[in-house]
């Protein structure tokens, strides 16, 4: 069961750089990733996988 939790402001960096990032089993890799933007704010993060799973994590601001 998916569980949600809350980054906080005090533990994200902003980099210049890009970095992989790996959560859970790395097979099967995504088959693309889609960052979706309003200006220069990232309002989500669109994951679809090669089995045909779909996530969207929507990002907040405080």
């Amino acid at each position: 069961m998916p569980t949600s939790s809350v980054i906080r402001r005090s533990q994200v960096v902003n980099a210049t750089e890009r970095a992989r990032v790996v959560v859970g089993p790395i097979e099967p890799a995504p088959q693309s990733v889609t960052v979706h933007r309003e200006g220069e704010i990232v309002k989500a993060i669109e994951v679809q996988c090669r089995c045909g799973e779909h996530i969207l994590i929507q990002c907040e601001y405080e």
